[in-house]
């Protein structure tokens, strides 16, 4: 993440030299890029990822909890009135990708076929 901020690793090149003082080598040293704070992100990324439903979006550790009823037994009607599912919504962009890809495959190879799609100005 500290890439994208701008964070570029401090080098330090240090000169080896013998006893006449002729150069023997250079060595550079760098701050390691994956410090513990950039690791402890990628693996709280990693590990939200892993808890993430690929179908809902919604965490799977709450999402696959049982609400029992009130004879002890879980309940999967009333574990499914914990959610609300919001009225559908359309992209019209992928609408309109999608009816320009139906047309395509009319009279060309759909596995050639590369559509582009922008928001007109105005």
């Amino acid at each position: 993440m500290k890439r994208f901020h701008g964070w570029e690793p401090t080098k330090v090149t240090t000169v080896e030299r013998d006893s006449r003082r002729r150069i023997v080598q250079y060595v550079e040293t760098s701050e390691p890029e994956w410090d513990e704070e950039q690791q402890a992100l990628v693996l709280a990324l990693l590990e939200v990822e892993a808890d993430t439903c690929s179908g809902c979006g919604l965490p799977l550790s709450e999402t696959t909890q049982d609400v029992t009823g009130p004879d002890g037994k879980p309940d999967p009607a009333a574990s499914m009135r914990q959610y609300v599912v919001k009225p559908t919504s359309r992209c019209y962009a992928c609408a309109a990708l999608h009816e320009m890809q139906d047309k395509a495959d009319q009279f060309m190879k759909p596995e050639s076929m590369r559509l582009s799609i922008f928001k007109r100005k105005g």
